[in-house]
Parts: structure tokens; C-alpha cells; sequence
């Protein structure tokens, strides 16, 4: 039973981890930011949202498209929506997020690029 326990906070931090977040460069990556509100699956889709913020500021280096770097945003969003319990909540929650990034998000898209999207650690971020 112990083991099962080890096992399970194992597997928890190992879904926690947060490449992008890790190697981003401080303040180029802030999750899943909505100004004063907090909302369900937060915490679930941040690593996903690090990685939209690495695509708008670096997709236009490699050729990635806004749209695109949206439609990546929402797989990977869909790929955390594992619970069966609450999966249509998270599907639904998932498709909020896109729609407001595909409506809001123009502005942050970034055509001038930032120095450290040339750097080895950007690639993973843009999958």
C-alpha cells in the first residue's frame, strides 16, 4: 500500500513539471493568466499555457502561425482531460480557454523575436 502512495505523489510531480517554465527565461511565461480570476483546471492546463506563451513569442521564428500555436494550445489542453469523472468539464473548460485565445490573443503574437527563441530548449516548448 505504501508503494501505491510513493507511486502516486511520484506520478503527481511528474505531471507538475513544467519544462517550459523551467527554462523560459524569468517572466517570459505566466501560466494561464486571466486578470483577477482564478478557474477551474488552472493548474492542470499550466504547463499548456507556458507553452502557448513560448509559441506566441517564438512561433513566428520557426513559422508557426498564430492559429496554429492556438490549435496546439487547445490539443495539448485536451490531452490533460483524463478523468473520466470530470472529463466533459475539462473538455468544456479547454474550449473556453481556446476560444478566448483565438478571440483576445492577437496582440501577443509576436513577429519580432526575442533572442532566447534560438536557444535548444524552445523546440520542446513549441510541441
Amino acid at each position: 500500500m505504501a508503494a501505491l502512495v510513493v507511486l502516486g505523489l511520484w506520478s503527481v510531480c511528474v505531471t507538475a513539471y513544467d519544462y517550459c517554465l523551467e527554462h523560459a527565461p524569468s517572466g517570459t511565461v505566466n501560466g494561464c493568466s486571466v486578470p483577477l480570476l482564478h478557474f477551474n483546471y488552472e493548474a492542470q492546463f499550466t504547463p499548456s499555457c507556458n507553452k502557448h506563451d513560448i509559441c506566441y513569442h517564438c512561433g513566428h521564428h520557426f513559422g508557426i502561425t498564430r492559429s496554429q500555436c492556438d490549435h496546439k494550445f487547445l490539443h495539448n489542453m485536451l490531452a490533460t482531460c483524463t478523468s473520466r469523472k470530470r472529463l466533459i468539464n475539462c473538455q468544456h473548460s479547454a474550449d473556453a480557454f481556446f476560444a478566448a485565445v483565438r478571440t483576445a490573443g492577437g496582440l501577443f503574437y509576436l513577429s519580432e523575436v526575442p533572442h532566447y527563441c534560438t536557444e535548444s530548449w524552445v523546440k520542446v516548448c513549441l510541441t
